[in-house]
């Protein structure tokens, strides 16, 4: 979003540079303080203060990231499994990766997939059931704090049946990724 406080990945410099968002441009790139056309997979929200478990700032174990795979050439979803003594932390997608290779999810309020006040269902494992929740924030770790409990993750969250129906919003947004069960196979 436009004065949004992001991080820039300078090829020259190589490394994380601090800046501000002046323009979103209609194909996608991002005009910022520091240099204008930039891609936004080359754009990534500041780090957030540390938290509990987190005191240094770096990446805990069960923090939910993106790491780039040089393979697909892309920033991938991932789970923070071990921060290791060296530096590195081990994925649930990969071991032993340098930090410059992760970042905290790269949502913004537009492209998080549920917004403050929606109306959500959170599977509760303690009821063993789908409860009613209200969203009432997006964390910058990917994660929701709900009306029934903080720092849920996405893949416990849906919209109620009910309002997918009526026109409300898609059970899934373009670019997801499913599992497709092909009667004929």
């Amino acid at each position: 979003n436009v004065g949004d406080s992001v991080e820039y990945f300078g090829a020259t410099q190589q490394k994380w540079v601090p800046a501000k968002v002046l323009k979103v441009n209609a194909n996608g790139t991002l005009d910022l303080d520091c240099k204008p056309g930039v891609q936004p997979d080359k754009v990534r929200r500041p780090a957030p203060p540390p938290g509990p478990g987190d005191a240094d700032g770096k990446y805990a174990p069960g923090d939910l990231v993106e790491y780039f795979g040089a393979s697909l050439n892309k920033w991938i979803p991932a789970k923070v499994l071990a921060a290791n003594s060296d530096g590195t932390y081990d994925l649930d997608c990969k071991p032993r990766v340098l930090p410059n290779k992760i970042r905290w999810p790269a949502t913004s309020g537009s492209g998080d997939l549920y917004k403050v006040g929606d109306l959500v269902e959170y599977y509760s494992a303690s009821q063993s059931r789908w409860i009613p929740a209200k969203v009432i924030a997006a964390t910058l770790r990917g994660t929701y704090d709900l009306d029934c409990k903080p720092d849920v993750t996405a893949d416990k969250i849906r919209y109620p049946a009910e309002t997918q129906l009526n026109g409300g919003p898609p059970a899934y947004n373009v670019g997801d990724i499913v599992e497709y069960f092909g009667a004929t196979q």
